[in-house]
């Protein structure tokens, strides 16, 4: 998601055909519940930080969701069931703001395509602290997304299956050549009625401001810093806060 911001937001301003206020929760390697650290960034888990204290001021206008990157708890070692807790613990934060949410399971078919090589490849590069072995974390992501399913299913939440396609050999990451499209059909489910499909126009500044922006909380070579949100205004008066 963090790689994809730029899309995202335009995606849901333009299916939306407003202003929107955007308040998210990011990063590369972000946990849904333990601190995490990603070289000397660190971000505390989305369960944890200030995007649900933000919420409990009513939104202006209808509210929509996405929750997505559910895996990055996995190379954690986290247990699955633990996950699933932390994972429940935010779709009810989000009901009680009657948020229209809309869940992406773990890319499953990209990575059962992947060789054993390419598997300790991507690993080594995304997370070098990690001895999750291939078959362990194919087995951890189908119980995942079991586990998703049946918590959308309980709460009538749109699941969206990831297309193989949008994939390369980074098994994880979305292929930018695919953003437009992937980003368009995942948030197209926000919607109940039928409508064209909407594809992100592309922008170097909007997506260069997006990746300046720095989050509510996060920490630099074990200092922490704050920042006060929302952190950025866009032109047409879309506001960007996040935790």
């Amino acid at each position: 998601m963090t790689r994809g911001i730029s899309t995202i937001v335009e995606t849901a301003r333009q299916l939306l055909d407003q202003p929107i206020d955007v308040r998210g929760a990011l990063g590369h390697g972000r946990s849904y519940g333990i601190k995490s650290q990603v070289l000397l960034r660190g971000l505390p888990g989305i369960s944890e930080c200030g995007l649900w204290e933000s919420l409990r001021v009513p939104p202006r206008a209808p509210a929509f969701a996405l929750l997505t990157d559910l895996g990055n708890d996995i190379v954690y070692d986290v247990p699955v069931a633990r996950i699933a807790e932390w994972v429940a613990w935010c779709l009810d934060r989000l009901q009680e703001a009657e948020a229209r949410t809309v869940i992406t399971l773990l890319p499953e078919r990209s990575l059962e395509r992947l060789t054993a090589f390419h598997y300790y490849a991507a690993r080594t590069v995304f997370f070098p602290w990690s001895r999750l072995s291939m078959a362990e974390a194919l087995g951890r992501v189908r119980e995942l997304n079991h586990r998703i399913g049946e918590l959308a299913s309980a709460r009538n939440i749109p699941l969206v299956e990831p297309k193989g396609q949008w994939y390369g050999l980074d098994p994880i990451h979305i292929r930018i050549r695919h953003y437009r499209a992937a980003w368009g059909e995942i948030l197209q489910n926000w919607l109940t009625e039928s409508q064209e499909p909407v594809a992100a126009t592309g922008s170097f500044r909007r997506w260069l401001e997006l990746h300046r922006v720095r989050p509510e909380r996060w920490w630099f070579a074990g200092i922490e810093h704050r920042r006060e949100q929302p952190c950025r205004t866009l032109a047409d008066g879309s506001t960007i806060s996040l935790y």
